[in-house]
């Protein structure tokens, strides 16, 4: 397991002892045979009080002795997105046992992306299931963005102003050519690896699939990949291609 160092104790030592329960205390946003992930607001508990309480000195008390009175402060909660990562039967496993995990793929390129400026949520831990080398079932906690999925953008495209599209285009062509800088591709640009936030600033999501090429050759193969299975998410809107094709030259 690798964590933040600004995460907190007890919910890294849930996310090590205890991953399903954190998985069973979240709320499903999707679920199927590859991974499972859920929302999870932490405190999942307020205290018995539903308040933290501080005890401060009455202010008739110029001494700070005597009566005392309790100032309630509410608990802060934050939510992250926790995904499971199953293993599909007993030839997957096999395959997958000696292989990084994608949690951790998602872990390290998320650090990564972020450090070069690429909009992808904050990574804050991965736990893996593990026995000696072999790897098994695996976790990732991420920081839990609000936004729409750009694939809800190209369904309903005249919910959106021309201005806009340009927006949202200009910055996909900022992602798409960062990522020429650091010869990475993505693995599978379907729109809904990609959130549309209140600033119209685009999240890059599922980095699981994402890695660096190791010659020229192998990233113009896979960079076309991934310009094709983008593209696709436009069916036949072929004005919408073309503007995503002028920003990303």
């Amino acid at each position: 397991m690798e964590w933040d160092r600004e995460l907190t104790d007890e919910l890294a030592d849930r996310l090590w002892q205890e991953p399903d329960c954190l998985i069973g205390l979240g709320t499903p946003v999707s679920a199927g045979d590859r991974c499972t992930v859920v929302r999870l607001v932490w405190p999942h508990r307020e205290t018995p009080t539903g308040r933290e309480k501080r005890t401060i000195a009455h202010p008739s008390d110029a001494a700070g002795q005597g009566a005392s009175a309790d100032r309630v402060a509410p608990v802060m909660k934050s939510t992250y997105a926790l995904k499971r990562f199953n293993l599909r039967g007993p030839l997957h496993t096999m395959v997958h046992w000696l292989l990084p995990t994608r949690a951790r793929r998602g872990w390290r390129f998320g650090r990564q992306l972020r450090r070069a400026g690429i909009a992808t949520p904050r990574p804050w831990a991965y736990a893996e299931n593990r026995l000696g080398p072999l790897r098994f079932t695996a976790y990732l906690l991420t920081e839990y963005v609000v936004g729409e999925a750009f694939q809800r953008w190209i369904d309903h495209p005249d919910q959106h102003s021309a201005s806009e599209w340009e927006d949202v285009a200009a910055e996909f062509g900022r992602f798409w050519r960062r990522m020429e800088e650091l010869q990475l591709v993505h693995g599978d640009m379907k729109g809904t690896n990609f959130v549309i936030d209140a600033d119209r600033n685009v999240w890059v999501l599922d980095l699981d699939s994402m890695r660096r090429c190791v010659s020229s050759w192998d990233f113009a193969r896979a960079r076309a990949r991934d310009w094709a299975r983008f593209v696709r998410n436009f069916g036949d809107r072929r004005d919408l291609i073309g503007l995503f094709q002028r920003h990303v030259r």
